[in-house]
This record gives C-alpha cells, sequence and structure tokens, in this order.
C-alpha cells in the first residue's frame, strides 16, 4: 500500500506532487499578498515622508540657481554656495527662484564683508545686481501663505531644469 503523503505543515493529506494541503497553501498565499501590500504602503510612506520631499526640493532648487549662476556673482569663482536671501524659515520663498544666488564662500559666509556678516552691504549689492522691482517683488512673494504642497514645488522646479535642457 502506498505512503499517504501529508502536509509538511499541518500533518493533513495532500495531493501528489504539491508539498502542503490546499488550505495551507492558500494560507501561505494570502499572507504574502498581505506582506506585499504592507511593503507598497510602506514605499509609498517613505516617498511621501515630508521631510524628504523637503530635501528633494531643497537639492532641485539648489540646481535651478547653480544652472542660472555657475559662479559667484560678485568675484566670479567658480567654487560656490547657494545662499538664500531671504531665510529658508520662510517657506512661502524657500524655493522661488528668485530668492536664490550663488556666492563664493568668502562672500557667503567668511568674509567681513559677505552675505551672512553685512547683510546691509549684500542686500545693497543684490539692488545693484536685480534692481528695485526685483526686490519688491521677493518681500511681495514672501509675504504669500505657502499651500503646503511638495509636488507643486517638485513641478514648478523641475520645469524650471526642464527648460535648460531644450
Amino acid at each position: 500500500m502506498p505512503k499517504q503523503l501529508t502536509c509538511r505543515i499541518c500533518g493533513k493529506p495532500r495531493q501528489l506532487g504539491q508539498l502542503k494541503c490546499q488550505k495551507c497553501s492558500q494560507k501561505q498565499f494570502a499572507k504574502r499578498q498581505r506582506e506585499l501590500v504592507k511593503k507598497q504602503k510602506k514605499k509609498e510612506q517613505k516617498e511621501n515622508n515630508p521631510r524628504r520631499l523637503k530635501l528633494h526640493c531643497d537639492s532641485l532648487w539648489r540646481e535651478n540657481i547653480k544652472h542660472n549662476y555657475p559662479a559667484c556673482v560678485i568675484c566670479g569663482k567658480t567654487d560656490i554656495n547657494i545662499h538664500h536671501i531671504i531665510s529658508r524659515a520662510n517657506k512661502a520663498v524657500r524655493w522661488y527662484r528668485g530668492n536664490g544666488i550663488a556666492l563664493c564662500a568668502l562672500h557667503h559666509t567668511f568674509g567681513t564683508k559677505s552675505a551672512h556678516q553685512d547683510p546691509l552691504w549684500f542686500r545693497e549689492i543684490m539692488i545693484g545686481l536685480r534692481g528695485k522691482s526685483w526686490e519688491k517683488d521677493l518681500m511681495l512673494e514672501s509675504n504669500k501663505t505657502w499651500p503646503k504642497d511638495f509636488e507643486k514645488v517638485k513641478k514648478y522646479l523641475n520645469w524650471e531644469i526642464d527648460s535648460y535642457n531644450l
């Protein structure tokens, strides 16, 4: 008499060519499906994490500014830092392209005549470069409320990058 085949998990009879009974196979398949759904949800949460989105928008903004200003606007050095004219804390203009400028380390932070050390001097330099109307526009933008929509920011910044590649 042939030996009866049993399930490796529950010990109940199984069919020839299978390692598990149909009930255990279905349970294991359902468990795998739940794990896949859970993994997908975790991936979506990771992608939509506000901190991650903020960092991504920051890097896109930086690329935009570097493309517009490949060298320090004051001395022409090519080793540059990107400077926010109005603080990054103001989200209304944090990723606004008119709020960024390329500066060398000396004119950004370290020199006595730098954007961080002497903001009044830097304001005058910027008005000389971009004009009084630019300052007025930037102030108006900074007083708007930010809609808290990272997707709009990414579209705006990606559009800027794509338009450079024409």
